[in-house]
């Protein structure tokens, strides 16, 4: 899979019936989550849970110089990172502290909590709320959610931290693996945004969505209407041209 890189658009300048406006807004996309850049910094803690491999741990410290915590329940995928502000934990983050089986599939890296042909193992699970305890995080930045189901779970068993602890959400729901996920994302995507996040869609289907909490971020109804156009025309026409050279 391609891993297409940020869009470079800083600022957006248009008239509107004789009025200068100038939008600003630079959404960031690593491993197909988009984050709102402006709010991620040398300060910033980012909790990147279904870390696989570490890339997208390695990949937002190396820009913004935060620090990342990676959390990955498949034992088979974890490697050493060489970065002081990259922690890799295999562990899996679920809606409870103890156990949980997941499946490994023997032809892939991802672990999974689906029923497919895979060899099933016990691996300690952790909440999120527990985890920010056990490493004394005050809030998080930007939260990039990819655990391959368990995601449902995950946010309606957190919500509350998510609201008052959380900066940004990048997620992949993974309905598409599973038809009858799609009535419970609908709802988790309901749940979070009458909780005080506002959201965009980056993808066709609902593999990169962007959550921002309005308690920390602000952005204003033309900026957030004129980024959706912007990057999405632009993620676009890349895709094209890249299939063209």
């Amino acid at each position: 899979m391609k891993n297409y890189d940020i869009i470079k658009v800083k600022k957006l300048e248009i008239k509107i019936r004789s009025k200068q406006i100038t939008i600003e807004m630079k959404v960031g996309n690593i491993k197909q989550h988009s984050y709102l850049e402006k709010y991620i910094n040398k300060n910033s803690v980012v909790l990147d849970l279904g870390s696989n491999k570490g890339e997208f741990s390695e990949e937002i410290v190396k820009k913004h110089g935060c620090k990342a915590y990676g959390i990955e329940a498949n034992p088979n995928v974890i490697k050493n990172i060489e970065n002081d502000k990259v922690q890799i934990h295999n562990i899996a983050i679920s809606n409870k502290n103890g156990e949980i089986s997941i499946n490994i599939p023997k032809n892939g890296d991802a672990s999974t909590t689906f029923h497919e042909k895979s060899d099933s193992v016990e691996v300690n699970c952790i909440t999120i709320e527990r985890f920010m305890e056990k490493k004394d995080i005050e809030t998080v930045d930007l939260l990039k959610i990819d655990i391959e189901g368990e995601e449902i779970k995950v946010i309606k068993s957190s919500i509350d931290t998510l609201t008052s602890r959380v900066k940004q959400i990048s997620v992949e729901y993974h309905d598409f693996m599973d038809e009858s996920l799609k009535k419970d994302v609908k709802k988790v995507d309901k749940m979070i945004t009458q909780n005080g996040f506002e959201r965009m869609k980056f993808s066709t289907n609902n593999g990169d969505i962007l959550y921002w909490n309005k308690e920390y971020i602000e952005v204003g109804k033309v900026e957030y209407a004129m980024a959706i156009i912007i990057y999405k025309y632009l993620r676009g026409m890349k895709r094209i041209i890249e299939r063209w050279i």
